[in-house]
């Protein structure tokens, strides 16, 4: 006589016979990856205007639902412009709008998996890299604006949104003497989350002359072409940077405590 075990167990292995099925993407993704792909190779350029939806619909099989769709995903891309009662027209792609695009990813990516501290811990490693190619390619002309920036931060009286734009703005200057075009780039689509961290940090009295004694160590190892030297004051920089910003986030959740019905920010408490 069988026993209702065994019918059990062929069932569960059964079970795990089954693989999920992959979805197929998209109609409207499939057309807008095709046009893409016409773009990025230059079949149409910038400036050019493309076929009507219903001509690019008969082309591609699909409904001018689908095509509108497809047209939407790469306006958002920055690769189409699409104008009322003129239609589509290819855009040059800028380095703008890559740094805001990916800028847009890391605010959205800091609601889920991704933290803040996962983007300084990114930020050390592009900074770092960064200012040793700065101290080995940086001009007069970069020594002469990271000096301006320094005093500006040195300024008596500077509020604490000066002082951080002043703080943002010597970094950037930081990237641009690297000469390396992506450095300013990756480092402005950071630069939200970043710039809430010194707003944050500068409420700590101490963090605008602590920073400051960091930047002129930095700056002096370029002015000295001291590829180690630029290395290492960036990486004790924001190693003690990041150390500032976790007291100051420690002392903005205890002040939050003793205020009732206020509580912590997401970016705060991922710090």
């Amino acid at each position: 006589m069988r026993t209702s075990g065994g019918k059990g167990k062929r069932a569960e292995s059964r079970g795990h016979a089954y693989q999920p099925l992959e979805r197929e993407p998209k109609l409207a993704d499939r057309a807008m990856r095709q046009l893409q792909t016409l773009i990025v190779n230059h079949t149409f350029t910038a400036g050019d205007r493309l076929p009507s939806e219903r001509e690019l619909g008969e082309r591609l099989g699909v409904s001018r639902t689908v095509v509108r769709e497809a047209l939407c995903a790469l306006s958002t891309k920055g690769l189409v412009e699409v104008r009322d009662g003129a239609g589509a027209f290819v855009r040059a792609p800028s380095a703008d709008l890559f740094s805001e695009l990916l800028g847009i990813c890391v605010l959205h990516m800091e609601t889920g998996d991704i933290t803040s501290r996962h983007i300084l811990e990114v930020r050390r490693i592009l900074e770092i890299e960064m200012a040793g190619l700065a101290a080995e390619r940086r001009e007069t002309a970069d020594l002469l604006e990271l000096q301006r920036l320094l005093d500006s931060m040195a300024r008596p009286g500077i509020t604490p949104e000066e002082w951080a734009q002043a703080d943002v703005a010597f970094h950037g200057a930081v990237a641009v003497a690297s000469k390396n075009p992506l450095f300013p780039l990756m480092l402005r689509s950071i630069a939200e989350v970043l710039m809430r961290a010194r707003l944050l940090a500068v409420r700590l009295p101490e963090t605008p002359r602590k920073a400051l004694f960091h930047h002129r160590r930095v700056f002096k190892a370029l002015e000295q072409a001291s590829v180690r030297g630029a290395r290492l004051a960036m990486e004790a920089h924001l190693r003690e940077a990041e150390q500032t910003l976790r007291r100051a986030l420690a002392r903005d959740v205890e002040t939050r405590k003793t205020e009732p019905g206020v509580g912590r920010t997401t970016a705060e408490t991922k710090v």
